[in-house]
């Protein structure tokens, strides 16, 4: 199944990815995309828009300016309490090793200023991020990503 983590540098800089809060097309999801004629591509971009908002407020990112996420693929059992703590949330019970990463999906430039202030709690700061899609780099470009933010 499809996950998505937020994520900040701090956790691509890791080598592996730890249990946590994560994001899927669960059943809340679904029930949406029924209610709004949604297909499966739309509900995963649902999942993946709400672990972009939960990144905000992840250490670094505020002042980084940016929302990351890490998209994986899994096994059902690593995976529990969907819709429990959030709307599309997952509970990841085991760690993620690179090789199950998909792609890692990041803010571009122009948006720093939205996600600082999103994380302060601006709420149409916040509206207006949500409205913001996340531009997509495949898993191996890791590496790279973490020197651009670092030398920035």
């Amino acid at each position: 199944m499809r996950i998505y983590i937020p994520a900040s540098l701090t956790v691509l800089s890791a080598t592996r990815i730890e249990p946590g809060l994560a994001y899927a097309v669960t059943p809340r999801i679904l029930a949406l995309g029924e209610e709004y004629g949604y297909g499966e591509l739309e509900c995963e971009e649902l999942a993946s828009d709400y672990a972009a908002m939960a990144s905000v407020v992840l250490e670094g990112n505020d002042w980084l300016g940016r929302r990351m996420v890490v998209a994986a693929e899994v096994e059902p059992d690593q995976v529990s309490d969907a819709d429990a703590e959030d709307f599309g949330s997952i509970q990841l019970l085991s760690p993620v090793c690179w090789k199950q990463v998909a792609s890692i999906l990041i803010d571009d430039e122009g948006v720093e200023t939205l996600v600082t202030q999103t994380a302060q709690g601006d709420e149409s700061a916040w509206e207006e991020l949500s409205e913001t899609s996340l531009a997509w780099y495949d898993a191996s470009e890791r590496m790279r990503i973490i020197r651009t933010f670092q030398q920035s």
